[in-house]
């Protein structure tokens, strides 16, 4: 089970891109909690996953951390976009970021 705190806190982290705090947490917490890596905000309406978050800033590094930790590529958003669709449609010309996320 996914615990609410821990993917709050998870969210807020990468909604502000701070990625080595949230890498932090997510190897701190990695034996209590399942899933955090591919969890959404359950406070926003976004449904943005952390993923979303990482392809949202346009950072490889955030992108291919959270793919190590367990980050799902497929997974969608409220609207129905991937992290691909959001990185694509804000980074249009950011092709490592692309092929991570493909």
């Amino acid at each position: 089970p996914v615990d609410i705190p821990i993917v709050t806190q998870a969210a807020t982290l990468a909604k502000n891109g701070m990625w080595t705090k949230l890498f932090a947490l997510l190897d701190e917490k990695r034996d209590e909690v399942e899933d955090v890596a591919s969890a959404s905000n359950p406070k926003s309406g976004s449904g943005f996953t952390l993923l979303h978050q990482a392809a949202f800033w346009g950072s490889v590094r955030a992108a291919k951390g959270l793919l190590q930790r367990g980050a799902i590529k497929i997974l969608k958003d409220a609207s129905g976009k991937s992290a691909l669709d959001v990185a694509v449609k804000r980074h249009p010309k950011h092709s490592e970021l692309h092929t991570t996320l493909t």
